[in-house]
């Protein structure tokens, strides 16, 4: 990831994508224990449920077709 953002960001604006990346990953993950604590106080099972179906969308999310693409699910062939 951090080769990928190195080389594909502008080097004027280095810095300012791996700051942004950074601050959205804490970001982020502060949001997801925030909204996942609560369920699984009350039940893990639950709690687990929705996050195999937040899996679940999120590979479906991947393999959906794009229009233009085909079925490939991203392209990071190197350069």
């Amino acid at each position: 990831m951090f080769a990928i953002r190195h080389r594909e960001a502008p080097p004027r604006l280095r810095a300012q994508v791996f700051m942004t990346a950074a601050s959205l990953k804490i970001t982020l993950g502060a949001l997801g224990a925030a909204f996942g604590g609560a369920p699984a106080a009350r039940s893990l099972t639950s709690a687990l449920a929705v996050a195999a179906g937040a899996q679940a969308a999120a590979v479906a999310c991947l393999i959906a077709p794009r229009p233009g693409r085909g079925r490939q699910p991203c392209d990071v062939r190197p350069r």
